[in-house]
């Protein structure tokens, strides 16, 4: 009987016992008095169904939970909780040190030979076993899941010591050895319906090579073997529907790719292979229909950071920039392709995988002077992909890039521009230009409220930039001239701006244009005041000061309706 079939049958039988309790009480449920007897009557309690064998979370469910029929929660059972689940756990390890400090009290003493030594260790393995599937018969289900993962735990210890301590056996019979250990844990737990004892299987899996003792270890086969390993128990969690099985295992097999190089100082290559592989396997089960509940897509992308820092890590940039690229152009074309149609609730994660590969690929190939140009190129795309497809995820992948560009296209441009026709320039320019459709997609696909106030304020932005840009550009065209000519200049071309911001809102009839060349035209009279005025001759102010007044009265006949009089 599956594990599932049995806590159906234990929740019907419970609810079969609550309705015969409320169909014979007088009262309402749960006040104890049972029909025929009066209120001073003690009524028999109803005794409560057996737990059944092989259901170890059962109980712990049904504490503090309200079932299906709505009768009220039950309090914690404390002693259930500690008596019956914790207390063997912590008791079988301290168990096993015991038995370790026995044993090698009677060697120091010599009572027991190295062989003996072994062979009740692995006796006490098989007892162990024995007393843990007693157990299971007897429906102590907690109490045989802790023996059997102590019985793994006892012939894992057994064969350390015969093979690394005494030299019973070499490397390769204790590997077997161990191999058989981790299959008896796995068969454990798919004949118990434990996921504990499945997570314990997996550790063993994971220490079986680290425990044998080798003069050339070899980085091939520990990568094919955790592929392996990693496989059979991602299957195993798929089938058993285990997500903390799922999660324990992904993170212990990148734990044993790391300790490899560690303290081998060797096997990169071979380590960042095996993560790939990982990460492939990952793909492949996410592509069978079969994934993990909701957490499978979403480590999938922790699964492709860290492939590529592996890759960082052990590869020159002739082999990891291809392989950006082809992540990139891969999960481009799986995600329209297949993940799309089938699987959409699985779209905006493999869109992220391209997105950022395709960051991580243009961040190592692109010289830096032009990065931001292509940055700025990608997250406007990226944007474009997460409103098409209607993902928040990806939309935010887009702003994170372009957000990004926008750094370091300030950092670049921070400097000055050499030259008006030069690479600066056409920086400017496409930070203006990707601005503006990042606004036109925001308006066209105005899905929230918030929406309008980012058009808003990126369109305030665009307007402080150009002025930052038509003063860069001011100052490098006029490069020859003194510095006097030049900041005038750039007064000169700061006042037409303001005054075409202004004829755009009036004729427009948009407030926030007109407002916005108001406050250009005022910042331009202060840049005047006390920037341009205490360094030029005196004939200079009289000509600024005529040429900002006239300018600023005919602005200000320009905000009066033709034929209308004042009152």
């Amino acid at each position: 009987m599956e594990l599932k079939d049995r806590v159906e049958q234990l929740e019907r039988r419970v609810l079969e016992l609550e309705r015969e309790v409320r169909r014979l009480s007088r009262t309402p449920a749960g006040s104890g008095l049972p029909a025929g007897k009066n209120r001073g009557t003690e009524a028999r309690p109803v005794p409560e169904a057996p737990p059944e064998p092989g259901i170890s979370a059962a109980p712990a469910r049904a504490a503090g939970t309200e079932n299906a029929g709505g009768a009220p929660q039950r309090p914690v059972d404390w002693e259930h909780l500690i008596a019956r689940v914790w207390l063997p756990r912590i008791f079988m390890f301290v168990l096993l040190i015991g038995l370790l400090w026995g044993f090698k009290a009677a060697a120091d003493v010599g009572l027991l030979s190295p062989g003996v030594r072994c062979l009740m260790g692995f006796a006490a393995g098989a007892a162990l076993v024995y007393a843990g599937f007693r157990q299971q018969r007897r429906e102590r289900v907690l109490l045989s899941h802790v023996l059997l993962g102590g019985s793994i735990s006892v012939f894992m210890l057994s064969t350390f010591a015969a093979h690394n301590l005494y030299g019973y056996f070499g490397a390769f019979p204790a590997f077997a050895l161990n191999v058989l250990w981790v299959l008896a844990g796995l068969y454990f737990a798919w004949r118990l319906g434990s996921e504990a004892l499945a997570v314990l299987a997996s550790l063993a899996g994971v220490l079986a090579p680290f425990l044998v003792h080798s003069s050339e270890p070899s980085p091939v086969f520990l990568a094919a073997y955790d592929t392996v390993l990693f496989t059979a128990f991602l299957l195993f969690a798929l089938k058993q529907r285990y997500p903390k099985l799922f999660y324990i295992m992904f993170g212990l097999q990148h734990l044993s790719f790391l300790l490899f190089p560690l303290l081998t100082d060797t096997g990169s290559e071979e380590m960042a292979a095996g993560v790939l592989a990982q990460h492939l396997i990952l793909l492949a089960a996410l592509l069978s229909g079969r994934p993990l509940l909701q957490h499978h897509a979403k480590i999938l992308v922790t699964s492709f950071v860290i492939t590529g820092i592996w890759f960082r890590a052990a590869f020159e940039p002739g082999v990891y920039e291809p392989a950006l690229l082809a992540f990139a152009a891969g999960y481009a074309a799986l995600s329209w392709l297949v993940l799309r149609p089938k699987q959409p609730e699985s779209l905006p994660y493999g869109l992220t995988i391209a997105s950022y590969a395709l960051l991580a690929y243009l961040a190592a190939a692109i010289p830096g002077r032009t990065m931001p140009l292509a940055l700025e190129a990608q997250g406007v795309l990226a944007f474009y992909l997460g409103v098409t497809v209607r993902s928040r995820l990806q939309q935010a992948n887009g702003l994170i890039i372009y957000t990004l560009a926008l750094l370091l296209a300030a950092g670049y441009l921070s400097g000055g521009m050499d030259s008006p026709w030069s690479l600066q320039t056409l920086t400017w320019l496409g930070t203006l230009v990707s601005l503006g459709v990042l606004r036109r997609l925001i308006v066209r696909h105005p899905e929230e409220a918030s929406r309008s106030t980012a058009a808003s304020v990126i369109l305030y932005g665009m307007a402080g930039i150009l002025l930052l840009f038509l003063a860069d550009f001011t100052l490098a065209a006029a490069g020859d001239l003194p510095d006097q000519i030049q900041h005038l200049l750039v007064s000169l071309v700061w006042g037409l701006y303001a005054v075409a911001v202004l004829f755009a809102g009036i004729r427009t009839d948009r407030k926030q244009a007109r407002l916005a060349g108001l406050c250009l035209l005022f910042l331009t009279l202060l840049k005047v005041i006390f920037l341009d005025l205490p360094t030029v001759a005196l004939w200079v102010k009289a000509v600024l000061f005529i040429g900002l007044g006239a300018a600023g009265i005919g602005i200000s006949r320009m905000f009066y309706g033709g034929g209308k009089k004042e009152d």
